[in-house]
């Protein structure tokens, strides 16, 4: 059976298999993000209240219908009529299904971000498992594609907007603990080169963070590369300087 792909760090990407999965309304999507990303089952008048502010209860009733409809559509046209539906009806509550048929970047993030909590330590890890380590840390920091629902958001719902926001920078800030915790993993191993890909990468995402900035200098002069970390130096000074004066 093929498994429903979301991807929401970054511009918001869903595949059912190979086949992207279109949508003609943009609530629709943003339904969809709302309840992969809060998990569980939500009110239909809790969601009603987020995507359509100050509508009367008829009103935001048959506009959920309507969206939830183009959601399931657009979901059924990219699965085969034999496989799973992953929309969850239960009264008044919405929710999808879980299991192994469902995959969520953000589940990926959020796994690996419990584990850099833990602070894991080469010199305490035997091979195998520091190994199993640098792989769910890597795994997470590449699925990072950028911040949540990247470029996504709806005019006329701004407190779906504001939760839009608080989303990033709750991922913002575990990606950052991902990439500090799998760079000092990579250089206490001896992985140079993986460290300075997984430190740039850092950069590229928080552009303004002093914290990348030293990992990927530290990592460029274990790698002997003085002027590359004098050239990182360089450019956070000068994105400090253009950024915030």
């Amino acid at each position: 059976m093929k498994k429903l792909s979301l991807k929401f760090l970054g511009s918001p990407e869903v595949r059912h298999g190979e086949r992207p999965v279109r949508f003609r309304a943009r609530k629709a999507l943003a339904l969809l993000a709302y309840l992969a990303t809060e998990g569980g089952r939500r009110r239909r008048g809790e969601i009603i209240e987020l995507l359509w502010p100050g509508s009367d209860e008829a009103h935001g009733r048959t506009a959920l219908r309507s969206a939830l409809s183009s959601l399931r559509k657009a979901l059924e046209e990219a699965a085969e009529p034999s496989e799973e539906h992953y929309l969850l009806t239960n009264g008044d509550a919405l929710g999808l299904t879980s299991g192994p048929n469902l995959e969520l970047d953000l589940h990926t993030l959020a796994a690996a971000h419990a584990l850099a909590r833990s602070n894991p330590r080469a010199d305490y890890l035997d091979d195998d498992a520091r190994l199993e380590v640098l792989a769910r840390l890597r795994a997470a920091a590449e699925a990072y594609r950028g911040d949540f629902l990247e470029g996504f958001y709806l005019d006329d719902a701004p407190d779906f907007d504001l939760w839009v926001d608080a989303e990033r920078e709750t991922w913002r800030g575990r990606m950052n603990l991902v990439c500090e915790r799998l760079s000092k993993l990579q250089l206490e191993s001896g992985e140079i080169g993986e460290a300075i890909t997984t430190a740039a990468r850092w950069t590229e995402h928080a552009p303004l963070s002093e914290e990348a900035h030293r990992r990927l200098m530290e990592v460029q002069f274990a790698a002997g590369d003085r002027s590359g970390a004098l050239n990182t130096y360089e450019t956070f000074r000068s994105i400090l300087a253009r950024k915030v004066g």
